[in-house]
């Protein structure tokens, strides 16, 4: 005969039982749901916020270009459901693993999205001399300080520019077009959308409607969660667009072209950039090109990136007026989650204020 106490024992571990069956069965049913990028994770943890939270794989400070995927990752992408990646030109290695992986999984491409607005590859690092033909994108740039023609002084100048260096470094030249070819078969497309904050609206109603099909128990909380982050992106285009307002005409040159979504949308106006390829730095030739490129537009800002060594940058604007800055398109410095899109937004405008703004 069982004694009082065996039976309230007995029970007790029935109870605990059913409670971890249960809760494993909840876990089980819970969307496995993977982003690829920090400022995507951004976005899908923001309309997934109060339901779940998403898997971020390539983590701020790893590049997409070059990722190696840990054997947590591995895992994981094998049990999700959903993977939200921004487009094979940019997570290229990743690809091969969601294939080979994600075999359940359900692929969201955010570049192939209807309603998003994609900008075209610029063909060379000196955007100014493209501006005439390319300017207008849709979005207003305001006045520029950047000329449309040099006078003929500046013209000889540049001649003699060139034929002091005609011969200097014929194999850096080779590599500079080879990259080109490269940079151009990636896509005819700007694969950054992310940092137009109206092209990250769009992808949030997309994420949102995804899950709300893959779970419909929380529709009603996804579409809430969307609606309230392309709030908040709105305010942010309207609070950036005053506050870049004192900077909308003043030439910059960035590391390299990964920041026309944002330039665009803000009126901003890069000169150029300091590489085609960032695999590829910089040689005494363009170095001495970026120079002329400052003198020509009177660029007053040349940006690095975390990633790089700066000195390249300090040697450009050596003995001249311009200043050094930063800009991270992938925020590797910020923390992850819904906030972090937004933060990315701040530090970026932050960077271009104290970089172009006079008043020092």
């Amino acid at each position: 005969m069982k004694t009082v106490k065996s039976c309230l024992l007995s029970g007790l571990l029935t109870a605990m039982s059913i409670s971890l069956a249960a809760k494993s069965a909840a876990a089980q049913s819970e969307l496995v749901v993977v982003a690829t990028i920090n400022p995507l994770h951004s976005i899908v943890s923001g309309v997934m916020e109060g339901v779940g939270e998403p898997h971020l794989l390539i983590e701020g400070n790893q590049s997409p270009h070059t990722f190696n995927l840990r054997p947590t990752d591995a895992a994981i992408l094998q049990d999700s459901d959903i993977v939200f990646a921004i487009g094979e030109a940019v997570e290229t290695p990743l690809f091969k693993y969601i294939d080979t992986l994600a075999t359940n999984a359900k692929l969201i491409e955010m570049a192939e999205i209807e309603g998003l607005a994609m900008l075209s590859f610029r063909d060379s690092g000196d955007f100014w001399l493209e501006a005439g033909e390319d300017a207008d994108h849709g979005h207003d740039h305001g006045e520029s300080s950047v000329p449309t023609h040099e006078d003929e002084a500046m013209q000889e100048d540049e001649h003699a520019h060139e034929d002091e260096h005609a011969h200097e470094d014929e194999a850096m030249a080779e590599d500079e077009h080879a990259h080109e070819d490269e940079h151009a078969h990636e896509g005819e497309f700007d694969m950054h959308v992310w940092l137009d904050p109206e092209n990250s609206a769009v992808m949030a109603q997309l994420i949102a409607d995804t899950l709300a099909e893959a779970d419909p128990e929380n529709a009603v909380r996804y579409r809430e969660n969307a609606a309230d982050f392309e709030r908040r992106l709105h305010e942010t285009t309207a609070r950036l667009t005053e506050e870049l307002a004192p900077v909308r005409g003043e030439p910059f040159i960035v590391f390299h072209d990964a920041y026309q979504y944002f330039e665009k949308r803000f009126g901003l106006t890069p000169a150029g950039s300091v590489v085609i390829n960032p695999d590829t730095m910089p040689g005494v030739r363009r170095v001495n090109e970026l120079q002329a490129l400052i003198q020509q537009t009177g660029a007053n800002c040349v940006m690095a990136e975390p990633q790089f060594n700066p000195r390249i940058v300090n040697v450009i604007v050596e003995g001249s007026a311009a200043r050094s800055g930063t800009l991270d398109p992938l925020g590797a410095d910020i923390e992850s989650g819904p906030d972090m899109l937004f933060m990315l937004y701040d530090q970026m405008a932050d960077s271009f204020l104290e970089c172009l703004e006079h008043d020092h």
